[in-house]
């Protein structure tokens, strides 16, 4: 892909670029003018490394010199071991843009050699990537720039009244960067625009997803241009979900706002299904064998993309799955367990309270881990913050945060009849009220980073939400659905998680993955869950 030429300056050297990532090479160049690199297809140079920025560096000639400038990166550019903002180039010596990231050396044109400057005259971009989608087909995932909040002089409120407009002039994924913020703004003035926006902003993806697949799925050769289409359509799912999930928070005791917000939660549901089906219709998921498929499957109901999964979390899912779940004793702890809430009336419950509040009924998994689904259990050791209890293993702080009573007992590892961490339905209202709020501001709509949260929380990380909102396993993620996934945790961040929380993580993920489909693991049982979805 080529951008049209412009004018070179006879003073500047050109600069040519060679970028190592993966144990491939490519060149580009020679540049007579800035250039930025980044993994957005709209840069001059577009690599396709998941750590790095959208925009990532520009390179710019000032001061007689060439200069390397970050822009703000997530991840950072780096130098002889040194994060840096600016540095100026010299000839072969070695960039990083973000750990572990692509390579980038540079190289100079004497300003005497002539076939150099011709062509320089034409060469001003040169694609690093041979996959890359045609930006006319592929919709632009959000944006993850905190930088660009405000574009080409255009303010918070110019974007709720004009971004679906035809005539704006900015690109789809400005847009979508800015509708969390502009439904903010104008939420207390004029309520019922939520959902207009909200519906034009449906409206735009149901729209987007057709063209889509119009001009990607032609052939088998565009199956990675599809993966990485429905990957990107993922992402805006993701981020009409926490428009919805916030609106909903918001008017949570208006009955006037409950119909719109089924009915935006029908046409995300619509939206889902197309992905799926448009998963199943061209193959992406047939080189996985049929447990694959489940724990893909079970990444998606999480709110994880099954894109961009690890091999390395499939392969640990599958150990935990066989090696500790199916086995005797752990079955018959499952089954009780199921039986038992299905029995008492737990279940149906449960899966009403967590779709009430537009989560998984998947988190029923989570109460398994904690209790065996029993509203009596106590904690079997004490935390600095006193006993957690009841099915969902409330400390004390966090039980009155989310008005229950703590009884008298608190400070004993015993049943409490008159603490109603022990009450199920109370308990349950509450558990789906806490696990919405971190799933719609610190985790930003990942399911899986929700289990670790709930899990943190019992180590002070997550209690407060509202006092902490970028704790320290968090820091340097920005607070959008792309930056904030648990691959980015797993891939990136490994050193921030307990091995505890990922461990409790992987149980009940795996959890799920079984409870999905009982039989396939040779559990004869039906979903516990499919009937009250």
């Amino acid at each position: 892909m080529m951008k049209s030429s412009r004018q070179n300056n006879p003073d500047v050297p050109p600069i040519n670029v060679a970028i190592s990532y993966k144990g491939k090479e490519r060149v580009a160049g020679p540049f007579v003018e800035a250039f930025v690199l980044g993994r957005d297809d709209a840069c001059d140079i577009s690599i396709p490394s998941r750590v790095m920025s959208r925009k990532h560096a520009r390179i710019s000639f000032e001061k007689s010199a060439w200069w390397i400038i970050d822009l703000e990166s997530s991840n950072g550019t780096f130098f002889d071991g040194s994060r840096i903002d600016r540095l100026q180039i010299s000839a072969g010596e070695p960039f990083i843009l973000a750990k572990d990231g692509p390579e980038v050396r540079f190289d100079f044109a004497a300003l005497d050699d002539p076939d150099s400057i011709a062509r320089a005259k034409t060469v001003v971009h040169s694609p690093v990537s041979e996959e890359k989608l045609s930006s006319a087909a592929t919709p632009e995932p959000p944006s993850t720039d905190s930088g660009r909040r405000n574009l080409a002089g255009k303010s918070v409120e110019d974007y709720a009244a004009h971004y679906l407009s035809h005539d704006s002039g900015l690109p789809a994924g400005e847009h979508t960067m800015m509708i969390r913020k502009a439904f903010q703004t104008v939420e207390t003035k004029q309520k019922k625009r939520h959902f207009t926006v909200l519906g034009g902003v449906l409206g735009v993806a149901v729209l987007i997803i057709s063209v889509s697949l119009i001009f990607l799925f032609q052939s088998e050769k565009a199956r990675k241009n599809a993966e990485a289409s429905v990957a990107a359509l993922f992402h805006q799912i993701k981020e009409m979900e926490l428009i919805v999930a916030d609106f909903r928070a918001a008017n949570e005791n208006d009955p006037a706002q409950q119909a719109r917000i089924a009915r935006a939660e029908e046409q995300i549901r619509n939206l889902q299904a197309s992905y799926e089906a448009t998963i199943v219709e061209y193959g992406i998921r047939r080189e996985l064998t049929p447990e694959e498929r489940l724990i893909h499957r079970m990444a998606m109901v999480f709110r994880e993309s099954e894109l961009e999964i690890p091999s390395g979390f499939v392969r640990e899912v599958k150990q935990k799955i066989h090696g500790f779940w199916l086995q005797p004793r752990n079955i018959r702890t499952f089954q009780e367990s199921v039986r038992r809430a299905e029995r008492e009336g737990y279940t149906r419950i449960i899966v009403e309270q967590f779709q009430a509040n537009g989560l998984p009924a998947e988190y029923f998994y989570l109460a398994l881990q904690e209790s065996n689904l029993d509203p009596t259990q106590v904690a079997y050791e004490n935390t600095r913050w006193g006993w957690a209890k009841g099915m969902w293993q409330f400390i004390p702080a966090t039980a009155e945060r989310y008005d229950m009573v703590v009884g008298p007992l608190r400070d004993e590892k015993i049943y409490d009849p008159d603490d109603e961490r022990h009450d199920f339905e109370k308990s349950t209202v509450a558990a789906a009220k806490y696990i919405g709020e971190i799933y719609r501001t610190l985790a930003q709509a990942s399911g899986l980073l929700v289990l670790a949260s709930y899990n943190w929380g019992e180590f002070g990380v997550a209690r407060k939400l509202e006092a902490l909102p970028d704790p320290e396993p968090f820091e340097g993620m920005e607070m959008n659905p792309v930056s904030r996934s648990y691959w980015r945790f797993y891939t990136e961040y490994q050193d921030r998680m307990p091995e505890q929380t990922k461990d409790y993580v992987l149980k009940i993920f795996s959890l799920a993955v079984i409870g999905s489909d009982p039989k396939f693991f040779g559990i004869e049982m039906e979903d516990p869950l499919s009937a009250y979805r």
